[in-house]
């Protein structure tokens, strides 16, 4: 909020970055994201996991807006918005998840049984 208001009296690309921090910081917390790393990492590294979630998805945050305005910029309006919805495939593929099966059902009864151990 600082850097926004700082950058409303000195100059506007200032104010666009703070705004584009305050925006990010402001909607980024979900507390399925830091249950999924806890409970993935165990109980042993369940902090470490939590920082590097939380630290990972603030950057990629503060990056994505200039870079889709970049592409917005480079390409056709429905072409950005096309490459955008591809996105989260690409997520999908490229997120390792150790240990887990595809399609193996959840034992509801068990499902936080890494944390109690």
């Amino acid at each position: 909020m600082l850097l926004w208001a700082v950058g409303d009296a000195v100059a506007p690309w200032l104010a666009l970055a703070g705004l584009v921090a305050t925006l990010v910081v402001s909607v980024m917390d979900n507390g399925l994201g830091f249950t999924a790393s806890a409970e993935l990492a165990g109980p042993y590294w369940a902090g470490r996991a939590i920082g590097v979630q939380n630290t990972g998805q603030g950057v990629v945050g503060l990056a994505v807006a200039p870079l889709f305005a970049a592409l917005a910029t480079a390409l056709p309006w429905p072409a950005a918005l096309a490459v955008a919805a591809a996105m989260p495939v690409v997520a999908v593929l490229v997120t390792p998840v150790r240990g887990e099966v595809v399609g193996e059902p959840v034992d509801a009864g068990n499902a936080g049984s890494a944390l109690k151990s």
